[in-house]
């Protein structure tokens, strides 16, 4: 059934409406100013971003300038101070003198260092530090020498007066820790100080970014909303101009695929799009011409086939009944000089064993032939009946390939060509033998027709295998094969290397349209030249009927 004309078509039965003349725009103009409007405007926005991205890094640059110096400064003075620190604590705490006197020499390097310097308070805080650090090592050194003073004065002046000694040391000892820690307390609120104008000064040359940062984000902003409803009137006009008629031909084409004739579509607005809408309109007698031309060359092409077959089957024929009328003759004489001798008189032994042998002799050979001619009928008929019939059935493949091949016989023979089949006798397939016997037939015409020079003859190969519900089969000649720039094309409809000879280039493209279409399965080309030409067909065991 035809399907139902689209909603955008006018069938050519309904009377035709009055609508106001309106003049068609043309497409390439159109499409042309809105691509300049919006180059345009892309092109201002990013001159516009352009400059908003120098004023930024300038600003960047400008508080880097600034401020980085300052974070840098801040930063070194806050590790020196860590590393005085460090020194300091050395300094105090070390057991031998020589490690406080280096530990003190590295603390009074770093106490006068330039990156001290960035504020005159913690430049003067760090040489009252290094002043104390020198204090508490003198205080360190007279417990020191105190401590070995201990061990002459236990000797000379008693254990009460080393005890003093030790006593002293330790009050010296704890003296100067005292002293270093009001110092550390000090250095640790100074480096917190550090910490925290390293975090202003960092804030703030953020948020001078920041706000360069806005202002470019707004120029942004303001452009791809401007990019966007030039997008948007595009979109707009492409949807107008643009889908909207190419759907409407897309429906029509649809229409007339489905069989709709008198297929009618509006004015498309522009010059192109009328220009479609037009041939559009004129593919409708264009397909039919061409529908009806290609089924009848097609239906040209299997009756041609089945000619050919006919003629083939008629020529085998007429041997074995030739031979068969002859005999059936020659025993029909026989058999009356048989009956005037008898209706004579007596007859002579001999001459009675002489009939019988010769009646024998006759027999067998009308017999033989006409086994054979009843064979070749037979075959011929199933064959041509499947060929010209719809039928869907379960048939055994390798008895039907023969029956194909020797339907084929005249013409492999006359071609001087040997067929071998190999295909095992369980193989059942259910589905089209009338469209598996003319794919075959094509193969071997096609090969009889192509693959050999006239006279040359060569050998023909049918091999069949299955693998679980698939069949695979081969159809191979030994013949001169397929030159690499052809071999895309041997499917293609009326392409044929030997028009001259009668062909019509649709025997291969029918092939093709029986394996995918009646078989359900696909076919593959394999060929080299010099080498012959191998047809690779796979189907299912069972295709469902139609």
């Amino acid at each position: 059934m035809a399907a139902a004309a689209p909603t955008d078509t006018l069938p050519a039965a309904r009377a035709p409406t009055r609508r106001p003349i309106r003049r068609p725009i043309r497409l390439g103009p159109l499409i042309l100013a809105v691509s300049v409007l919006m180059l345009t405007v892309v092109g201002v926005l990013f001159l516009v971003i352009a400059h908003q991205q120098r004023a930024m890094q300038t600003a960047a640059q400008d508080a880097h300038d600034r401020v980085a110096p300052m974070i840098l400064e801040r930063q070194r003075a806050a590790v020196n101070l860590e590393r005085f620190k460090r020194y300091g604590a050395v300094t105090v705490n070390a057991d031998q003198p020589r490690q406080r006197r280096e530990a003190l020499l590295a603390a009074q390097a770093l106490a006068y260092h330039p990156s001290f310097l960035v504020d005159p308070a913690l430049s003067r805080q760090m040489t009252e530090a290094y002043g104390v650090l020198r204090r508490a090592n003198a205080l360190q050194d007279e417990a020191d020498r105190l401590r070995a003073g201990a061990a002459p004065a236990h000797a000379d002046l008693g254990p009460e007066a080393a005890a003093a000694l030790r006593r002293e040391a330790e009050a010296l000892d704890e003296r100067a820790e005292a002293m270093w820690q009001e110092t550390i307390a000090a250095l640790d609120v100074t480096a917190d100080r550090l910490s925290v104008d390293v975090s202003l000064l960092t804030a703030g040359r953020f948020a001078e970014i920041r706000d360069t940062a806005q202002g470019v984000s707004a120029v942004l902003s303001a452009g791809f909303v401007t990019v966007f409803a030039l997008l948007a009137l595009a979109v707009w006009l492409a949807r107008r101009h643009i889908v909207r008629p190419v759907q409407r031909a897309a429906r029509a084409l649809t229409a007339i695929s489905d069989g709709e004739r008198g297929v009618r579509l509006p004015p498309g607005g522009t010059v192109e799009t009328d220009t479609i809408f037009r041939a559009v309109e004129s593919l409708d007698r264009t397909i039919t011409d061409l529908r009806t031309a290609q089924s009848h060359l097609v239906q040209t092409e299997k009756m041609v086939a089945l000619g050919s077959l006919v003629a083939g089957v008629a020529h085998e024929i007429n041997s074995p009944l030739g031979v068969a009328v002859t005999a059936s003759s020659l025993l029909a004489d026989r058999t009356q000089a048989m009956a005037e001798r008898v209706a004579a008189g007596p007859i002579r032994r001999a001459d009675f064993d002489d009939y019988l042998h010769t009646a024998t002799e006759v027999t067998a050979s009308v017999q033989a032939n006409l086994d054979r001619a009843a064979r070749l009928i037979s075959s011929f008929k199933q064959v041509a009946v499947d060929q010209t019939s719809e039928d869907h059935r379960a048939f055994p493949l390798a008895a039907y390939i023969g029956e194909v091949m020797q339907s084929l016989s005249v013409s492999l023979r006359k071609a001087k060509l040997e067929v071998a089949v190999d295909c095992p006798d369980d193989i059942v397939v259910e589905g089209y033998p009338g469209a598996f016997g003319q794919l075959l037939t094509n193969l071997a015409m096609n090969s009889i027709l192509h693959a050999f020079e006239p006279g040359r003859g060569g050998r023909l190969s049918v091999a069949v295998r299955a693998e679980g519900d698939q069949v695979e089969l081969r159809f191979a000649d030994d013949g001169k094969g397929i030159p690499p720039e052809l071999r895309d094309r041997v499917f293609e409809p009326f392409f044929t290397t030997a028009r001259g000879q009668g062909s019509t280039g649709l025997g291969l493209h029918i092939v093709f349209n029986l394996v995918t279409q009646r078989l359900k399965g696909r076919i593959a080309l394999e060929s080299e030249p010099g080498r012959g030409t191998t047809f690779v067909i796979r189907f299912p065991r069972s295709v469902p009927p139609e």
